[in-house]
């Protein structure tokens, strides 16, 4: 998995966010980064996905499944930055 936003790209839409909060145009931001990659066949979704938990246990976490490809999707209420 690769995050869709790179971490300088991200440490800079923090920076944004921070600014806006700043500025008073907002009091809170929930800014988020997808993770993206192909499908491995023999890949276990839901073993994947609790690999995901185990990095990131956020409360309000979700295994998503679509058919009929049925890739793996996480969804987080709550994060952190990406690791250096």
């Amino acid at each position: 998995l690769a995050p869709r936003r790179g971490r300088e790209r991200y440490l800079a839409d923090v920076e944004e966010c921070l600014e806006e909060i700043r500025n008073g145009e907002t009091y809170e931001v929930c800014l988020t980064n997808a993770f993206e990659g192909r499908r491995r066949v023999g890949v276990d979704p839901l073993a994947l996905y609790l690999s995901l938990r185990r990095g990131n246990p956020a409360p309000y976490a979700a295994l998503l499944k679509y058919e009929p490809a049925a890739p793996a999707a996480a969804a987080s209420a709550a994060g952190g930055l990406p690791p250096p």
